[in-house]
């Protein structure tokens, strides 16, 4: 999902809230709608987490509908759908799908484009919804199929591409739009401006690239290394200017501005503001602002305010409960937002004090705060 200015201010907003110690509450959900996926691709984090994930019992279409209408009262207006592969189940994610745009609110979901019908297809379009992702990792297929685990992925990928399209000729309709998302690997690394090319030939509005995560199963297989980084760089700017021929929107300039960076150059860098006093101004050295804008539902329930820091050391909160007769129960998404846990990891990363999913975390989900600072900057700047 591309952020507009309004996104920015509304995000900004409520860290500055949250400094003033007024009601803030999250601008962003993202959900992950099931961790089952019909392909086996080697750098899901997902993926490496697959047997643990097995023992969970997954949230019914009921539950997730009651999550959308809650989040819905929040106030929440963007939301971003994963999975797993959140196609998986079609009725689960239409119904899910048709809820949320009942409301004036706005939605992007993320597919690996295999699992697409005309019907499916036909549907999300009169539904209204605004984006998909879909994720390709190189424009030659044997490449793509490969990093994917299982032979012909790229083919339905870029056919259902073509056929939203087309649908949307048809039906007259200007949306969804159409984006690609890529990891970056060793396969692919200099072959970024391809896949520019390709979203050309594709028509998509939008493509962004991402490094792996360390938690993969084969990342150190597929990671870029220190040898890579003149290439890569090289032709991140090759992208770069194509994007900006073909006017696709993209993230891959920031690539050629920021140097290559290993885990543990990432990790000095994170901690160099530490000692910071706590302050309105100390704001601007946040690493991550995530914590205040968003929160992540994953499948089986677990609640966390990032991306990254679902399951780790300081503990989930799950929106299913055991109350103190032994029966369960259905926490409050509210409850769970104004909770000790998550109002906690605000306060440590405010104070720079990182989990170590942190530095594990993909550099393009740094990129994306700079926005947020710059804003936060201004606003400063503006009141003294």
């Amino acid at each position: 999902m591309n952020y507009t200015q309004n996104q920015i201010k509304k995000r900004a907003e409520t860290i500055l809230n949250w400094l003033e110690k007024k009601p803030f509450f999250p601008t962003d959900i993202s959900l992950s709608m099931t961790n089952k996926c019909n392909l086996s691709c080697k750098f899901c984090h997902f993926g490496a987490e697959k047997e643990r994930q097995k023992l969970h019992k997954e949230l019914s279409e009921k539950d997730f509908v009651a999550l959308v209408e809650e989040a819905l009262n929040l106030g929440i207006k963007y939301w971003y759908i994963d999975g797993g592969e959140p196609l998986y189940y079609p009725e689960k994610f239409l119904k899910v799908i048709e809820t949320i745009k009942k409301h004036n609110t706005y939605g992007n979901f993320n597919t690996n484009g295999t699992l697409f019908n005309d019907k499916l297809i036909k549907k999300i379009i009169e539904l209204g919804w605004d984006e998909i992702t879909f994720s390709i990792d190189s424009a030659d297929p044997k490449i793509h199929d490969e990093l994917r685990g299982v032979y012909g992925t790229y083919k339905k990928a870029t056919t259902a591409i073509k056929k939203l399209q087309k649908w949307k000729k048809l039906l007259d309709k200007d949306k969804p739009s159409i984006n690609i998302h890529t990891i970056i690997t060793d396969k692919n690394y200099n072959q970024l401006d391809k896949i520019i090319e390709l979203g050309n030939k594709l028509n998509v509005a939008n493509i962004n690239f991402t490094h792996l995560f360390r938690e993969t199963k084969f990342y150190n297989l597929y990671k870029l290394e220190e040898k890579h980084h003149k290439e890569f760089r090289s032709n991140a700017r090759k992208a770069y200017e194509l994007s900006l021929k073909y006017k696709i929107g993209t993230n891959v300039g920031e690539y050629v501005l920021d140097r290559f960076e290993d885990n543990e150059e990432k990790k000095s860098k994170l901690k160099r503001t530490k000692n910071l006093e706590k302050s309105i101004l100390s704001v601007l050295s946040v690493n991550c602002f995530e914590p205040w804008y968003k929160l992540k539902i994953l499948s089986f329930g677990v609640v966390s305010c990032c991306c990254r820091n679902c399951e780790n050391d300081t503990g989930p909160d799950n929106v299913i409960a055991i109350n103190e007769e032994g029966f369960p129960y259905r926490r409050k998404l509210k409850e769970i937002w104004k909770g000790k846990r998550l109002e906690n990891v605000r306060k440590e990363i405010f104070r720079n004090n990182l989990p170590e999913t942190c530095f594990n975390c993909s550099s393009s989900a740094v990129l994306y705060n700079r926005n947020i600072r710059e804003y936060l900057k201004k606003v400063l700047e503006k009141n003294g």
